[in-house]
């Protein structure tokens, strides 16, 4: 009805714009709702990602700190060790 009074250039009665308002009004409303509804699931899912972001934000840096303890640790065991040998093989040496 309104299509065809675009694309044949043949002008809208008072009729057909008071069907358009009568049809428009509650369906701006419903779409309106749909659109807050759908913002706030958006809203309430980016809320309880976030805490899971940081959690993993954070078991990484204390995984990462870990990994560098550790091997600072079993690096300076190793110097220990071979410092341990050089002795060793010196005292061996002098006697």
């Amino acid at each position: 009805m309104i299509w065809q009074s675009v694309v044949n250039g043949v002008t809208i009665v008072e009729n057909q714009t008071m069907v358009l308002a009568i049809i428009g009004g509650p369906a701006l409303l419903i779409i309106t709702n749909i659109l807050d509804l759908y913002k706030q699931e958006t809203t309430t899912d980016i809320q309880n990602m976030t805490p899971n972001y940081d959690l993993q934000s954070d078991l990484a840096k204390t995984q990462i700190a870990h990994d560098l303890e550790r091997k600072k640790a079993q690096h300076e065991h190793e110097m220990l060790m071979e410092r341990t040998q050089r002795h060793t093989d010196i005292s061996d040496e002098e006697q």
